[in-house]
């Protein structure tokens, strides 16, 4: 949830930061850890690196931080401290939606019971039980928080709640979805509602692998696998370039009822 509150107007490698500034500068160290020259560590930290994987040359020391309970990114004083660090607006959506959650925890334990470790697990699992609602009375929930919008409601959804029909509408989608399925609106509820009449209960799946398919930094990934597929002489030899095609997300059952269609149509 505090990831994709961080997302907004920003980009991965930055979020990425964020994540490990509310764990570096909030909670205390779980592990201390030395990697020998040589190793191979993943990283967004990176930005100015070719790819995600970077090899230490010399002996790296990491500390390893737990994420910041909701009880201790609402405590007086974080926003500030956020702001600090350069979290910019996205300071008081964080300690505000971490205060509405403590503020709605609090409503089911006892008047009496202000421990945190009960009132984090009280929004844990007010969180958990989005999960068993329907996709629009949980998403109608989470937009009540401050900085939750609808498509951070729907990243959230998808991404951590089990909302499977849930489809975030950016740039990207509505770019495929005119491209690929002639839906020519700017309306983001008008999108997602139309790909969900067409890709059914999993939409939000089906969403994220045109997604993908869809970013540019996946043409040079789809090229390095051609590439080493053909050095093992498993592609074809044809060597013309293909253009993209339009993923198919066609259900069998979908195939089925067109096939029997063309059947009838003959007889």
């Amino acid at each position: 949830m505090c990831a994709f509150i961080c997302s907004s107007n920003n980009n991965i490698p930055r979020i990425s930061q964020m994540v490990h500034k509310l764990c570096d500068h909030f909670t205390e160290p779980v592990l201390h850890h030395t990697y020998p020259p040589g190793s191979h560590l993943c990283t967004s930290m990176s930005p100015e690196k070719n790819g995600l994987q970077i090899e230490s040359t010399e002996p790296l020391h990491l500390t390893y931080h737990p994420f910041p309970t909701p009880s201790q990114l609402a405590a007086p004083g974080v926003e500030q401290k956020l702001r600090n660090l350069g979290f910019g607006y996205r300071a008081k959506y964080l300690t505000g939606t971490a205060q509405a959650l403590c503020a709605l925890a609090k409503e089911s334990l006892a008047a009496d019971d202000t421990k945190h470790a009960h009132i984090d697990q009280a929004v844990n699992d007010y969180l958990l039980s989005l999960r068993t609602k329907s996709y629009s009375d949980a998403r109608e929930a989470l937009v009540q928080l401050p900085g939750i919008g609808p498509k951070v409601a729907d990243c959230i959804l998808l991404m951590s709640l089990d909302q499977h029909s849930s489809i975030p509408v950016d740039r990207h989608v509505f770019q495929f979805a005119e491209r690929w399925y002639h839906i020519r609106s700017k309306k983001y509820e008008v999108i997602a509602d139309r790909l969900r009449e067409l890709w059914g209960e999993r939409a939000g799946w089906a969403h994220t692998v045109l997604f993908y398919a869809d970013l540019p930094s996946f043409d040079h990934y789809h090229g390095s696998i051609e590439n080493n597929l053909s050095k093992e002489n498993i592609l074809c030899e044809d060597p013309k370039p293909q253009k993209r095609a339009r993923p198919s997300l066609i259900s069998d059952e979908d195939t089925t009822s067109a096939a029997t269609k063309q059947a009838r149509s003959r007889t």
